[in-house]
């Protein structure tokens, strides 16, 4: 986006699809968009006036966007539990908080938590463009971090309808600290899963990672239409999550281990930690990707271009026999609440 003071707001609905004051700001970045997306279409029906206006109808309409934005210490709490299923906040100690966050447990309500989502773009003449979209669910979320860059992440989102007669959100910017890849570092072997004041851990580090992406896909169903008068979806169901993602890294003896569980198609832990550096009531502010069942979904692939030799890992992640999630999300941050 290039309009100045361009704003976004989020809110998390009690009831799917009933507009909520949008009380969080989310700073994004310039790929961001919503869009309207109504179903118009015109009748077949032969008339004396073929161009007649009555001719044209709108039978349903729905919404659809997507969110780029900076991965932070602070404030995302609310739309990674929204993304990725279950949240939990736990006190570790005075000031610092342990957020947890997991897909859908089997056999959980099918539903995510549904958000308000206000787009307000400052106009030329120095009026605002306020559209309002309740209803929302988020289809996925991507993080990425490329090398010596940021974490960043883009959340993809599905939305009932979109209103302009609701007011824009007052809400002020809270700093936060980004996680950059100078605090980025990778593991691999037997994972620990987190309790809910520690933290997981993997075996192993790797030395020479440079640069990954995660992503949490959810199937959500996107037609469902109502027949209830309003022309509007019902709440979208989730129908499965996947977690896939991809490593790059130096083509050294850790690679070619990685190659060789490929090769035997077993599995490994796989673990991606970023670290703020800055001081909490105990540790730093980190966020943590942890899976303990992760294989390899095609084969790695060195580049063959006559520069530094490395090789990209494709994986997916799945539910062990012994696991709690196919996911850890996990957060340290001064944030008392999601």
């Amino acid at each position: 986006m290039t309009y100045r003071d361009a704003q976004l707001t989020v809110g998390v609905e009690s009831a799917f699809g009933t507009p909520v004051t949008t009380g969080r700001r989310v700073l994004y970045t310039g790929n961001s968009g919503f869009d309207f997306q109504p179903n118009d279409a015109e009748s077949e029906e032969l008339t004396f006036d073929v161009d007649a206006s009555s001719q044209l109808y709108r039978p349903v309409v729905s919404a659809a966007g997507s969110i780029d934005l900076r991965t932070k210490a602070k404030g995302l709490g609310f739309l990674h539990k929204a993304g990725i299923g279950t949240g939990v906040s736990t006190l570790v100690s005075a000031s610092t908080y342990q957020q947890n966050f997991t897909p859908l447990a089997t056999g959980a309500a099918p539903f995510l938590d549904p958000l308000t989502v206000q787009w307000v773009q400052k106009l030329v003449d120095n009026t605002d463009d306020v559209n309002t979209f309740p209803g929302c669910t988020i289809k996925s979320i991507e993080w990425k971090i490329d090398n010596a860059g940021d974490l960043n992440e883009t959340i993809e989102v599905e939305a009932r309808t979109m209103s302009t007669a609701i007011a824009k959100s007052a809400v002020a910017v809270s700093a936060a600290n980004p996680f950059t890849f100078a605090g980025f570092t990778a593991y691999t072997g037997a994972l620990t899963e987190p309790t809910t004041v520690l933290m997981p851990t993997c075996a192993t580090q790797l030395t020479a990672v440079k640069s990954m992406s995660l992503k949490i896909e959810n199937d959500i169903v996107t037609d469902d239409y109502r027949g209830d008068g309003t022309g509007l979806k019902g709440q979208h169901a989730v129908q499965g999550q996947v977690v896939t993602g991809q490593l790059v890294m130096d083509y050294n003896a850790q690679a070619q281990t990685l190659r060789n569980a490929w090769i035997a198609n077993t599995a490994t832990g796989l673990l991606f930690k970023f670290d703020t550096g800055m001081a909490l009531g105990t540790g730093t502010e980190q966020l943590i990707f942890a899976m303990a069942d992760v294989r390899c979904t095609g084969q790695p692939t060195p580049n063959r271009d006559g520069k530094f030799p490395t090789i990209t890992f494709p994986f997916k992640a799945y539910l062990g026999a012994s696991s709690a999630a196919k996911l850890f999300v996990c957060a340290r941050t001064a944030d008392a609440a999601l």
